[in-house]
């Protein structure tokens, strides 16, 4: 019983390490897909497909995912 009272510890132990990494991937991916406007390009979110200069959608999971990873 003690072994496995451990392992939730251990994997959010491990989840904690991580969290650094998959924040920092989030934001790579954040505005990741090109969209093409007249005269420039800009980013679109994968997820709700949000134009960067214009925001996230209010429901967007990855705007929510870095936001909690963040602390917001």
């Amino acid at each position: 019983a003690r072994i496995e009272a451990a392992f939730p510890r251990r994997r959010e132990a491990v989840l904690c390490a991580a969290a650094p990494d998959l924040l920092m991937v989030l934001k790579e991916i954040e505005w990741a897909v090109p969209f093409y406007r007249p005269g420039k390009t800009q980013g679109r979110c994968p997820s709700c497909g949000g134009i960067q200069t214009e925001g996230h959608a209010e429901d967007c999971n990855l705007a929510a995912a870095i936001a909690k990873a963040q602390g917001n």
